[in-house]
């Protein structure tokens, strides 16, 4: 029994227990379910603050946007934005129409250096006086311009309303140009035509090269180009019948006129014919300037007579002498009857400013202000080689008038002797003092006759070698004093385009200047700069 009451105490211990772990777990599970419902209803009304917070953030971006978006066109930042666009745009658009604006008018703008693309003012003032109408053919096939001359072509259509140009197939129209010509016509050639007259000049188109041998190619370069001064001058062919004649004398050694120069006579419209004194019992009659050209042997009497009667007539004469010419009596009587005398000796030239390299013989003589020297183009030098000293003799002809040209520097001598005995160029005793004169114009008018005559002292100055060179002006020289003497009313001269790089002609004192620049001053400059900056870095 007492074991029974025991088992039953037992058995009731147990059921408490297990009734209190009972209530423990749904005590537990009483307080879990609170905290989840707080916690979900926590969570419901943070969605529920959130989703109330984010509607008004969702209207108040809005507002603030459009109020940063509004401020934003009223920035410093988006003002200079605006008007740099804007600028751009308005820069676009003005190109664009200036594009346009030059494309129709076909405007150009020559940057070479020559002005390769550009017509002269020589060219413009002579069209202005241009009376005769006048065409141009330009015979080429199409689409075989050559785009150098085309330029230059076509822009003298617009100098004159007397102008025409046309484009001619010598193909298509292979018999068109021999009613002008009888030359062979080549493609790029032009024909210029008077229509008024019939009276034409063909222009071939090599005559509008200018080559030189390129002796490392054993080939002709093409070293420049005579365009514009070739169909200038086949204008001033065609509007004048009178153009003059030149003689050339012959037979006593003298220079024979080289292919430059003979070029550049025959671009002036200049006709030159050999003329060989001692055969001829008089000069001819259509000569209008006689050219001697540096002789070698003397002269007879008779011939410097009936050159002396030509000039009394109204004659004209161009005269090179030269070193040695002192030694020929009969042509120096020709010079002295004109008041020109001749100093023994070979000049030489004591001022390093003028001559030409280290070489005292090659004169840059001074130019005396006169309407033959007044056109050289771009202050360039003249150059005289192995010239003969020319002086004033008092004693003359009161008719005659003497007007200087060229001068040396009073520095100058004359060396005497024979060139293959001189040791030296220095000067020795026994030369002469100078200085000389080089160059001279001379007129004289008697009884109602007119007659010119231009003495130079070097026959060198008109080789093809100086007068052919873009760097000197003996071409204007020679041609400058032709027009003087012919007094044409048409006379011009357009020198041809180079297309080589321009060189620079310096005379002794100048080269000797810029190589002391060069070689000591700037170097030296640069040594005194690089001391004083070590100087300084070295005391900091």
């Amino acid at each position: 029994m007492k074991e029974m009451d025991k088992k039953s105490a037992v058995q009731t211990d147990a059921e408490e227990n297990k009734i209190r772990q009972t209530a423990d777990e749904v005590s537990k599970s009483i307080l879990e379910d609170a905290e989840n419902k707080d916690a979900a209803v926590n969570e419901t009304e943070n969605a529920d603050a959130e989703k109330k917070e984010s509607a008004e953030d969702g209207k108040k971006p809005k507002k603030e946007v459009g109020r940063k978006v509004k401020a934003s066109f009223g920035s410093r930042k988006f003002k200079g934005g605006a008007y740099a666009t804007a600028l751009s745009a308005i820069v676009i658009v003005v190109l664009l129409l200036v594009n346009l604006i030059v494309g129709k008018l076909d405007l150009k703008i020559d940057v070479t250096s020559q002005s390769q693309f550009t017509i002269t003012d020589t060219t413009k003032e002579f069209m202005k006086e241009l009376k005769d109408d006048i065409t141009i053919y330009y015979l080429v096939q199409p689409g075989g311009e050559v785009v150098a001359f085309t330029g230059l072509v076509e822009k003298y259509e617009g100098l004159s309303d007397h102008i025409k140009v046309e484009y001619k197939d010598p193909v298509q129209y292979p018999k068109f140009a021999s009613q002008y010509t009888d030359e062979t016509v080549t493609q790029n050639s032009i024909l210029v035509v008077n229509d008024e007259t019939g009276r034409a000049k063909y222009v071939d188109y090599y005559d509008m090269l200018i080559t030189e041998f390129d002796y490392t190619t054993y080939q002709n370069q093409i070293t420049g180009t005579d365009v514009e001064g070739q169909i200038t001058s086949a204008i001033q062919y065609v509007t004048n019948e009178d153009l003059p004649v030149m003689y050339e004398v012959t037979g006593h050694g003298e220079t024979a006129i080289g292919t430059s120069v003979a070029a550049i006579l025959e671009k002036e419209n200049i006709t030159l014919s050999s003329l060989n004194t001692l055969t001829e019992s008089e000069i001819p009659e259509d000569c209008d300037i006689l050219l001697i050209n540096g002789p070698a042997e003397d002269f007879m009497e008779d011939e410097i007579t009936m050159i002396k009667e030509y000039l009394a007539a109204g004659g004209n004469a161009i005269i090179f002498a030269g070193y040695g010419t002192a030694e020929l009596p009969n042509f120096c009587k020709l010079l002295e009857a004109y008041s020109v005398g001749v100093v023994d000796g070979l000049v030489v030239e004591g001022s390093s400013s003028n001559y030409m390299g280290q070489y005292p013989m090659m004169v840059v003589p001074d130019v005396v202000s006169h309407d033959i020297t007044s056109s050289f183009r771009n202050q360039k030098y003249v150059l005289a080689t192995y010239a003969s000293g020319l002086e004033v003799l008092d004693g003359g002809r009161t008719t005659v008038e003497v007007t200087e040209l060229l001068t040396t520097s009073d520095k100058a001598y004359s060396k005497v002797g024979s060139m293959d005995e001189m040791e030296t160029l220095e000067k020795e005793d026994g030369d002469i003092e100078g200085p000389f004169s080089l160059g001279y114009y001379i007129t004289e008018e008697y009884n109602g006759v007119e007659t010119k005559v231009a003495v130079f002292a070097a026959y060198t100055m008109i080789a093809d070698s100086i007068a052919g060179s873009d760097t000197l002006a003996n071409a204007d020289l020679f041609v400058n004093t032709i027009n003087a003497i012919t007094e044409q009313e048409n006379a011009i001269y357009i020198p041809s385009v180079s297309l080589a790089v321009d060189s620079v002609t310096l005379t002794a004192s100048q080269t000797n200047m810029w190589t002391a620049i060069y070689i000591v001053i700037i170097p030296a400059i640069i040594i005194v700069v690089g001391i004083v900056v070590t100087v300084k870095r070295r005391k900091k």
